[in-house]
C-alpha cells in the first residue's frame, strides 16, 4: 500500500510540474492539470471502472463511425483526479460498439473553494495512426470558466485548442560493455 501512495504522490508531482507552464486567466490563478489528452481513458481501465456509473446515453456518428455514447459520474475516493473541494468528475465517451475504440472522449470537472468555481472541460477526438497501429489524439478542446459569488460572475475564461500531427516512434538502443577485470595483484 505505501508504494502505491508513493507512486501516487510522484505522477502528482510531475503533473504539478508539467502544469506550472499552462496559460491562466489574467489575474486568476489556478492548477490545470487534467488537460492530459489521455486523461478521461483512466476511467475506462477495468480496474478504474467500479470507481464510476456508466450510463448508455445514445448512438451517435463521430467521423464516419456509429458509436455508442456513454456517460459516466464518478463515485469513488480518493479521486482520480485532485481538486480543492475533492469534486468528482463526470464524462463521455463515443465507443464502437463492435471494436471497442474510442472514437472520443468528454471530461469534466466542477470544482468550488469558497464562492469561486472552476468550471473544466476536456473533449478529444481520436485517430487511427497505421504506421504506429495505435488510436491517440487527433484535436483536443479544453475550457475553464472561474466564477466568483453569490452571482457566479465570470472573473477569468481559458479556451485551447492542440492538434496533434506527425506522430513518431522513439527507439532507444542500449549496449553494455564491460571491461576486463583487473588482474589480482
Amino acid at each position: 500500500e505505501n508504494a502505491s501512495a508513493d507512486a501516487r504522490e510522484q505522477i502528482r508531482r510531475i503533473t504539478r510540474e508539467g502544469a506550472r507552464f499552462n496559460l491562466s486567466a489574467l489575474g486568476v490563478r489556478f492548477d490545470r492539470t487534467i488537460n492530459l489528452p489521455m486523461a478521461a481513458l483512466v476511467f475506462l481501465r477495468a480496474e478504474n471502472q467500479a470507481r464510476s456509473t456508466f450510463k448508455f446515453d445514445d448512438f451517435e456518428n463521430v467521423a464516419g463511425a456509429r458509436t455508442v455514447v456513454v456517460t459516466f459520474q464518478e463515485q469513488a475516493k480518493p479521486r482520480m483526479i485532485v481538486s480543492a473541494d475533492d469534486a468528482a468528475a463526470s464524462g463521455t465517451f463515443w465507443i464502437e460498439p463492435n471494436t471497442g475504440i474510442v472514437r472520443r472522449s468528454s471530461l469534466r470537472l466542477e470544482s468550488h473553494r469558497g464562492t469561486t468555481v472552476v468550471n473544466a472541460s476536456i473533449r478529444v477526438d481520436y485517430t487511427d495512426v497505421p504506421s504506429l497501429h495505435l488510436w491517440l489524439p487527433k484535436l483536443m478542446d479544453e475550457s475553464y470558466t472561474i466564477t466568483s459569488g453569490p452571482t457566479r460572475r465570470i472573473i477569468g475564461a481559458i479556451s485551447a485548442r492542440a492538434v496533434y500531427s506527425n506522430y513518431r516512434k522513439f527507439n532507444v538502443a542500449v549496449s553494455e560493455q564491460t571491461a576486463p577485470a583487473e588482474e589480482a595483484k
